[in-house]
């Protein structure tokens, strides 16, 4: 059975993931934090690059793609961030990497692993899931304003 087949029901709506994230350069413009949609489709399109990696021996794969958000507020703006790409390694795992457009290094999320994700959506009804309460607290710093029933902040769910 390969890695396209392993996804769940529970990832076919879009929901929100966010992760810690960091600047491979020292720069007083690091990220905190990024925040991605995912769903079913995006799950499966990284499941058969993971098995495109394993078919062919490649260590990994990378497609333009950028998350919703890198945080805090302003970071994002502030580099001017240009080339996004999703990294998929033939372990599972992914990250998304950007560069700043006239600083040095880049900007990456933490490596995940698919079934983490997986997990994750499958255990925790929220709209929002956090890596840690940590990243929580910074993307909810960050997103604090007038509050809907219905809005993604009013149902998080911290994944450690």
């Amino acid at each position: 059975m390969t890695n396209q087949t392993t996804a769940t029901s529970a990832a076919s709506t879009v929901r929100v993931v966010v992760l810690a994230a960091h600047s491979t350069a020292d720069s007083s413009d690091e990220p905190e934090y990024c925040a991605f949609s995912i769903n079913a489709e995006l799950i499966d399109k990284i499941n058969r690059l993971v098995d495109l990696c394993q078919e062919q021996g490649l260590s990994q794969v990378n497609f333009s793609a950028n998350p919703d958000e890198w945080g805090p507020a302003g970071v994002e703006e502030n580099a001017r961030l240009q080339g996004g790409e999703l990294v998929v390694c033939a372990s599972g795992g992914f990250w998304f990497s950007d560069a700043p457009k006239y600083g040095p290094g880049y900007f990456e999320s933490e490596i995940i692993n698919v079934e983490a994700v997986q997990q994750m959506l499958a255990e925790h009804d929220a709209c929002v899931v956090f890596q840690n309460d940590e990243v929580r607290e910074l993307y909810e710093e960050d997103h604090k304003t007038s509050k809907t029933p219905d809005s993604p902040e009013d149902n998080p769910s911290t994944i450690i």
